[in-house]
């Protein structure tokens, strides 16, 4: 089992939670797309595979959309699509 999170420290603190320390955890913000492919390429040496993605990265600017400014937009669609596996 594999746990990733934006903060590292809380990533390892729910993966010992969920596992007793048995699940490897890594810090990673899947808005970045660089980021995520080089966390899936070190999973995918280190396991083998990937069986199964969790993906529930979400945020939110909360504003009007004719209101709400590019750059928190843009931080809203780039957290929702980036965090999956690249093809």
């Amino acid at each position: 089992m594999a746990i990733l999170g934006r903060d590292a420290g809380k990533a390892q603190a729910a993966a010992h939670a969920l596992s007793n320390g048995a699940a490897r955890a890594t810090g990673c913000d899947v808005a970045d797309a660089a980021q995520v492919e080089t966390t899936i390429a070190a999973w995918e040496g280190d396991f083998g595979r990937i069986d199964v993605v969790v993906n529930n990265a979400g945020t939110t600017r909360d504003n009007l959309l004719f209101r709400i400014g590019e750059d928190d937009w843009d931080t809203v669609i780039d957290t929702q699509s980036e965090g999956r596996i690249p093809s």
